[in-house]
């Protein structure tokens, strides 16, 4: 029987192949012997040390697959998609990865496939590792294919004199020291490489870890796709783009102006939700088109917690900038360097934004640490009296202070290391030894004089009484909102919107969140309102106008905050409605209005604003419109949200919502407090009598900020 070029091919250059293998790569090689004649070369893959086979172990299947992308990314692709290709039997017959990238040069291919753990694209990344440029292992990324198939042919296509041509290079796992090349021949295909593995380890991918390989791909190249995403860069896995948006905690956007040089730096920040294992927490310095200039660690890597973020920055002032260290102020005044005022004022505006945003994240994740601490049960048995509830309290907030004074203190500690240190600084706190601790802690890890200067003010601080007006503060609130429940729920009262709910809820709009300033309530018009506004924030007194026409409506509550670490401003806008009003289309229509009118005034849009919208009431009506909105306005993983854009979001709830929501907020505090709910019954009384009861309570707050009209007005 005549033989085909494939067989040939396979049975001669690879003679170690199973014959499953072998009649793989027949059909593969066969099906493209009318397009070209092959001759292939073997070549040995030189080996640069004895624990090769060790060293590829390392890798998982995902790994491998990620390095073959790194490999696309390395030769300047911008899309680079894999592929599972199924046989008749839905069996995983092959595994494809195909980049639109340069390919690789046939000059090069020794280069790239002889050194083993030595490549000159290993050293390369030794000598510079500022820059996210040659990603990928060469020698190592190429074979650890093994992992999980048992073979790998590569199809590229470069160019070279304005011509491109094609070549092709096998691979054997089980002699993976070698590789065997094809002759090239002209093409008219475009450039790119195509890796088809063979002998595919079906269950590597298929069950329980079908979903390894998209999750580790998302956190692999999230930070890469991010800093390329001017470029367009792409992964595809079956069709599916991969995303990364579900390992975002946190995204901003901030712009730094150097005043003195006039130069702009647009600066993203992004808080991941994991530790990215292969690339610390970095700034990415990027010129005006967007493309990486240089790359750093930030200065709060390894501190202990869970503050994993990524800095982008892009200026026209990295287009020409030399980043290695100078002195020369000539060299300052025609690129720009590190000893530059502008560099200076980056890099100390971003260490503040940084340290700011630790430190507000810092409260959350010591939060998480102590309720941990609760489950697990590291805390000592305290008695349901009050003293116990207190001294508990105390020694909470010593943990949460220590965490974020130094989060390295709580590292690694098993659970019996855990109860025995937080029962020390139990007996601390109970003892006149507090400054005991600082020994205690030294052992444990080494603080800095700021750290040591934290601490000493948390010890030193008498928290008993922060703590009892915390209780006492706890303690009225749950009864504003027991008074509230009445209002709404209770008939017989009589309660209205304008009397009694509006009224209520002016004096406790902390019912909608902490730390807001009321602006105006019913009575102000949409200009009166912004004259306000502009005091409040500005503190300018000025007479304002506004052409829109739904100018003269009136909003039930208009509040706003200032959030100074991160200079933005939240406002929120309630609208109330009475028990007995059906929420539908024309309430929505209503609260729409308002924004309307807020949307179409400058001065309620500056780039640092945002906005939510509340629509409050007891019932839906039966015409299902809310329902559709919020069925539509699903995706946004809110409850209650029917609409978003920008920075402005529209919610609708329900008083069981709201109510809900507040039980959550206190439940904690409330349960450990012990509260005894009948006390706070107001039954016999009038809805009057609730509201002027609830204006007196020591829970309410500052009431709306009115600046004096000038005579002018």
């Amino acid at each position: 029987m005549t033989q085909t070029l494939g067989e040939i091919l396979a049975i001669q250059l690879v003679p170690d192949l199973s014959s499953q293998v072998q009649v793989k790569m027949i059909n593969f090689l066969g099906a493209r012997e009318d397009n070209y004649s092959e001759v292939f070369l073997a070549q040995k893959i030189q080996i640069g040390t004895k624990g090769v086979k060790k060293a590829l172990n390392s890798f998982n299947c995902q790994e491998a697959i990620a390095e073959f992308i790194w490999n696309g990314f390395d030769a300047r692709a911008t899309i680079v998609e894999v592929s599972f290709v199924e046989n008749l039997f839905n069996g995983l017959e092959s595994i494809t990865v195909r980049d639109n990238g340069d390919g690789i040069p046939k000059s090069e291919l020794r280069v790239k496939f002889k050194p083993f753990l030595e490549s000159a694209k290993r050293f390369a990344l030794k000598a510079d590792e500022h820059s996210s440029i040659a990603r990928g292992k060469n020698g190592v990324g190429r074979l650890t294919f093994f992992k999980f198939a048992s073979s790998a042919v590569w199809s590229t296509t470069y160019q070279k004199n304005e011509k491109h041509y094609n070549y092709k290079i096998m691979v054997s796992a089980e002699s993976i020291q070698e590789y065997t090349e094809s002759e090239e021949v002209e093409t008219t295909e475009p450039c790119g490489t195509l890796v088809r593995f063979l002998g595919v380890k079906e269950d590597l991918f298929r069950g329980p870890n079908e979903g390894k390989l998209l999750e580790h791909l998302s956190k692999e190249f999230c930070w890469y796709l991010e800093l390329s995403k001017s470029n367009n860069k792409t992964i595809i896995v079956n069709d599916n783009k991969i995303t990364y948006d579900h390992l975002v905690l946190q995204r901003e956007t901030q712009n730094f102006f150097h005043p003195e040089s006039k130069t702009d730096f647009q600066v993203d920040f992004i808080l991941w939700d994991k530790n990215l294992d292969t690339e610390y927490s970095k700034i990415y310095y990027q010129d005006f088109e967007g493309v990486e200039k240089y790359k750093e660690n930030t200065t709060l890597n390894h501190q202990g917690d869970r503050f994993f973020h990524s800095i982008y920055v892009r200026s026209s002032f990295f287009n020409s900038f030399s980043f290695k260290k100078s002195d020369a102020p000539q060299e300052d005044l025609l690129s720009g360097n590190r000893s530059s005022n502008a560099f200076k004022y980056l890099k100390d505006e971003l260490l503040k934004f940084l340290k700011l945003k630790r430190k507000g994240l810092l409260r959350e994740f010591a939060d998480k640490l102590v309720a941990s601490y609760e489950v697990d049960g590291v805390f000592p048995s305290f008695g349901n009296n009050s003293w116990d509830g207190y001294r508990k309290a105390e020694l909470e907030e010593l943990i949460r202070g220590l965490y974020e004074a130094q989060p390295k203190i709580f590292n690694g500690l098993k659970i019996e290391q855990k109860k025995t240190f937080v029962r020390i600084l139990n007996l601390l706190l109970d003892s006149n030894e507090r400054d005991n601790l600082f020994d205690i802690l030294e052992g444990v890890v080494e603080l800095d004089p700021e750290e040591r200067q934290e601490i000493s003010s948390i010890l030193k601080v008498t928290t008993l009484s922060r703590i009892t007006q915390t209780i006492g503060l706890i303690a009225e609130r749950e009864r504003v909102i027991h008074e509230l429940k009445q209002l709404v729920w209770n008939e017989d009262i009589g309660a209205n919107e304008i009397d009694h709910l509006q009224s209520a809820i002016e004096h406790h709009y902390w019912v909608f969140g902490e730390e807001y300033n009321l602006v105006s309530a019913a009575e102000p018009d949409f200009e009166e309102a912004l004259r306000r506004y502009l005091f409040l924030l500005k503190g300018e007194k000025e007479a304002v106008k506004i052409a829109h026409p739904g100018k003269n409506k009136e909003m039930d509550i208009f509040a706003c905050r200032q959030i100074h670490h991160s200079k933005s401003i939240e406002n929120i806008v309630v609208e109330l409605k009475h028990p007995n009003i059906l929420l539908g289309e024309k309430e929505v229509g209503q609260v729409k209005g308002y924004m309307s009118t807020i949307l179409s005034e400058q001065r309620f849009n500056g780039s640092n604003m945002s906005w939510k919208f509340y629509l409050v009431g007891n019932r839906f009506n039966t015409s299902n419109f809310i329902e559709g909105e919020l069925e539509n306005a699903k995706s946004h993983g809110e409850p209650s949200l029917i609409y978003k854009s920008g920075k402005l979001k529209f919610y609708v709830k329900t008083w069981s919502e709201v109510f809900a929501d507040l039980e959550i907020r206190f439940n904690y505090l409330n349960k450990k407090l012990l509260i005894e709910r009948e006390r706070l019954s107001s039954a016999g009384r009038s809805a009057n009598e609730i509201v002027e009861d609830l204006s007196r309570s020591s829970a309410s707050q500052p009431g709306e900020t009115i600046p004096v009209k000038e005579a002018a007005y």
